[in-house]
């Protein structure tokens, strides 16, 4: 039997000659005590208070509030980057776009009552076609 002095090491044992002692700091380069991560960095920061005027009056917003805001805002003035990325926020989030859908009509050219009930009927009959055409072909047929 080996008394331990010539272990060779292997994975995870290191040789005896280049273990920590007793006492001694295990890593003597890592993170500094009292450094913050990532994390904390980015949670001190979305919760900064910032006041600002809106509307005549003084508020006071966090930095995250105010990034949603902006977001929002540029969305409905038609960005569509701003758009796509408060739908990221919604589903990371999971908040809910309302109890009751909806969304909104934008109208091209105006047209009759009849044209636009026929054109909507034609436009069901297709989503319809296409949904009975999915089913056989997810079905196998």
């Amino acid at each position: 039997m080996s008394d331990g002095s010539d272990d060779p090491g292997g994975y995870g044992k290191p040789p005896k000659q280049h273990r920590f002692g007793q006492g001694q700091p295990r890593n003597r380069r890592g993170r500094p005590p009292g450094s913050k991560n990532t994390k904390t960095i980015m949670h001190e920061i979305a919760h900064e208070r910032h006041v600002v005027q809106e509307d005549g009056q003084t508020r006071s917003y966090t930095t995250a509030q105010l990034l949603l805001k902006t977001l929002s805002r540029k969305a409905m003035k038609g960005d569509v980057g701003a758009s796509k990325l408060l739908d990221k926020y919604r589903a990371v989030y999971q908040l809910e776009q309302g109890k009751t859908p909806g969304g909104f009509l934008v109208v091209f050219d105006v047209m009759a009552i009849e044209q636009w009930e026929l054109h909507m009927k034609a436009l069901n009959t297709r989503r319809e076609f296409e949904a009975r055409h999915d089913t056989m072909r997810a079905s196998g047929l």
